[in-house]
């Protein structure tokens, strides 16, 4: 049954008389009741609320809400959704804009059913370690006005393709770890790059070069070009239940192959990695070969869900679709992604094509 609390409540979490071990733990663990409604007036949620939680599915940020605690809702499973409002004054620089909600660390960490969330730009800064662990989310919308990509923000998530948006200043220590992106546009507002911001804890699904804009004045340790060489992450053997993931993984070492272009900063980081640097301009990427014709989202079968993607792709959606999920976009082999091939891939999946 649903749990729908009352609209008077404002703070939650805490357990009258509790030791201070206590505190927040309200429905860790629970499940017991399937779906919770928090109603708008809540300002507090304290840490560990909802640790490992799997009867929350939806989360909703209101403007009213203050604090959202350390863990509190990490480990559930089961939350599909999370919505972050906009609010009307954006500018998170402004003293009345932005979201004004204080974020601790690890709120979504290890949400593994979420598969996308849009991020508006009120939020300025991305929490340290906000998503890290949710390794099927594949889909994130950076909204203009957000400057600061905390640590490990999203490492270990399934991100194939990323955009920054403009506004991207700072991206800090390992806030894309072990995220299998191979293609990647940095924002040219760009200043500081940390320490193992892209690094790999794979060898497969590797970024093959970067293009480094010219504002960017300090690119971190292993930030680019490193991995480890084996086809399961730390993350992934620990789920496993791998005891010391790390010796089974090995050193991180650097590809000798992986090209950087841009400024000076790209020039110093490719002469001290000793690896590639090609000139100020990254050339055009060479189109790939089509792997099977309509599949959009490159799950290796063409169904509804890719005719959704490349409908909302084509209506100026901020959606990740790979360069792969591209070239397969012309379904109808016409030469060109339009609606047209949206059309076609629904008959796909009808089978009357």
């Amino acid at each position: 049954k649903s749990i729908k609390m009352s609209p008077c409540l404002k703070e939650f979490g805490t357990v009258v008389n509790a030791s201070e071990y206590e505190i927040g733990s309200v429905f860790e663990g629970h499940s017991y009741f399937d779906g919770l409604e928090l109603p708008p007036t809540v300002e507090i949620i304290y840490d560990n609320a909802f640790l490992n939680c799997p009867s929350v599915k939806e989360f909703t940020l209101t403007e009213n809400l203050k604090f959202v605690g350390s863990h509190a809702f990490d480990g559930c499973v089961n939350l599909t959704k999370v919505d972050f409002l906009e609010p009307e004054n954006t500018d998170p620089d402004d003293e009345d804009g932005g979201i004004k909600t204080e974020f601790e660390d690890c709120i979504f960490l290890n949400c593994t059913g979420l598969k996308s969330v849009s991020l508006p730009g009120g939020l300025g800064t991305v929490p340290d370690r906000l998503f890290s662990g949710c390794y099927n989310l594949t889909d994130v919308t950076f909204g203009e006005g957000i400057e600061t990509i905390g640590s490990g923000a999203f490492a270990d998530t399934g991100l194939t393709s990323l955009e920054l948006p403009e506004s991207c200043i700072y991206i800090d220590e390992a806030a894309f770890q072990n995220v299998p992106i191979t293609s990647l546009k940095l924002s040219s507002k760009t200043q500081i790059i940390g320490d193992n911001a892209f690094v790999r804890d794979t060898h497969n699904d590797l970024l093959k070069s970067v293009y480094i804009p010219e504002s960017v004045k300090s690119i971190g340790t292993r930030a680019f070009g490193w991995y480890k060489d084996g086809d399961k992450g730390y993350a992934q053997l620990e789920r496993e239940g791998v005891v010391n993931p790390g010796k089974v993984l090995g050193p991180t070492i650097a590809d000798k192959e992986f090209t950087l272009y841009g400024g000076k900063a790209a020039e110093k980081y490719a002469e001290m990695n000793d690896m590639i640097y090609g000139g100020k301009e990254q050339p055009d990427k060479p189109s790939l070969p089509v792997t099977l014709r309509g599949d959009v989202d490159v799950s290796g079968e063409v169904d509804v869900s890719d005719a959704v993607t490349l409908a909302r792709f084509l209506t100026g959606d901020k959606i990740n679709v790979t360069d792969q999920g591209l070239a397969n976009a012309d379904a109808n082999a016409s030469g060109k992604t339009d609606t047209e091939d949206v059309i076609y891939i629904v008959k796909i999946v009808a089978g009357t094509v």
